[in-house]
């Protein structure tokens, strides 16, 4: 039935046909016509999204939805029901990741189990909050509820999108769905990821550095607002993608995403944030990884003098910013926090929170 599957990382699986005969228990369950189909696009969209073909993972995304649409809720809920039979825990995730809407809460896979880092941790402060992966379910939250699931779309491993296209997007432009189309996957990395979504929700994509260039090699050249240069590799990239676990809607969001976070753990390596040596990618990135402040991602990415203290009733009025306490931190966008990938619309106004917001007349 599974063709031989191979887990080599928790975040893919990887599929291959096999041509060995089916367990006894499998041959009593004959795969129709409807089920291949499902599992080829399934087997397709998990090698495009390894490879980083941002364009295939959009057409095997939009393929998958249109054969849901065809095959109707029922009996799609039916395939996906058979396939879970006797799956490992590794293809549970990454169908629970697409269909989280076809898991109740009370299921559990490996990695839910294992996720127990919820809530505050240690470092500079911010907290890391719970893991967002499955867009908060099944996790401790730290008290924080989920708002407003946003997006219909297949929610993709942002682990391997490291493919960014400098001037993809225009200026002016805004992701399709900020909230769904990246987001935290993971505790701790919450103060990096919200000052990210707040710059793109001020500025756009586009807007969030003065300038990016890449070479034929996959390396990055990037200005910032500041007028400092940041040189990225394809590795640090690569890297940091891989520690960053992201999830979302948008495989081109999650790869400029990743591209910030990138130049932000570079930049934290140079500065030898929190004491760390200045020779170790890995020790920067863990050190942002384990809980900071917003402000000090907004710091490192060229923005400390373009962002001030404001109210919390600021950013629930409709200023984009970012809102902190010792255990979490959310962006805020369109009078609304994200809380893994939902829009929760009630913003917090407790003057005891921090909040970051952008100066006036910043271009």
């Amino acid at each position: 039935m599974w063709g031989g599957l191979i887990s080599g990382n928790r975040d893919q699986v990887y599929w291959h046909g096999g041509t060995g005969a089916p367990r006894t228990e499998e041959t009593q369950d004959s795969i129709t016509k409807d089920k291949d189909a499902v599992l080829t696009l399934l087997k397709e969209l998990e090698e495009a999204q390894k490879t980083s073909k941002n364009q295939t993972v959009q057409d095997l995304r939009d393929k998958l939805n249109d054969l849901r649409k065809k095959l109707g809720e029922e009996k799609f809920k039916e395939i996906i029901e058979q396939l879970k039979k006797d799956a490992p825990n590794s293809w549970l995730e990454f169908m629970k990741a697409l269909f989280p809407e076809l898991f109740p809460d009370d299921v559990s896979t490996d990695a839910e189990s294992q996720a127990g880092r919820g809530g505050g941790v240690g470092g500079s402060g911010g907290g890391g909050g719970g893991r967002g992966r499955y867009e908060g379910g099944g996790v401790d939250r730290g008290g924080l509820a989920l708002g407003e699931r946003m997006g219909n779309l297949p929610v993709t491993a942002g682990t391997h999108q490291t493919n960014f296209e400098p001037g993809s997007y225009k200026p002016g432009e805004m992701p399709k769905d900020l909230f769904s189309g990246a987001y935290q996957g993971q505790a701790g990395n919450c103060g990096a990821i919200s000052a990210c979504k707040a710059m793109i929700a001020q500025y756009g994509p586009a807007g969030v550095f003065k300038d990016i260039k890449r070479d034929s090699a996959g390396n990055y050249d990037v200005t910032l607002k500041d007028g400092k240069h940041v040189r990225v590799t394809q590795a640090q990239y690569r890297e940091s993608a891989a520690k960053a676990q992201l999830w979302g809607q948008d495989p081109k969001l999650l790869g400029f995403m990743n591209l910030m976070l990138a130049v932000n753990n570079v930049q934290a390596m140079n500065q030898r944030n929190d004491g760390v040596s200045g020779r170790s990618f890995s020790e920067a990135i863990d050190s942002i990884n384990d809980g900071e402040w917003a402000k000090e991602t907004f710091d490192r990415l060229g923005y400390k003098n373009l962002v001030e203290r404001v109210s919390p009733s600021e950013l629930a009025s409709g200023r984009p910013g970012t809102l902190d306490n010792s255990t979490h931190s959310v962006a805020v966008m369109g009078r609304s926090e994200d809380r893994w990938g939902t829009r929760f619309r009630d913003t917090r106004t407790d003057p005891n929170l921090i909040a970051w917001g952008f100066k006036r007349g910043y271009a």
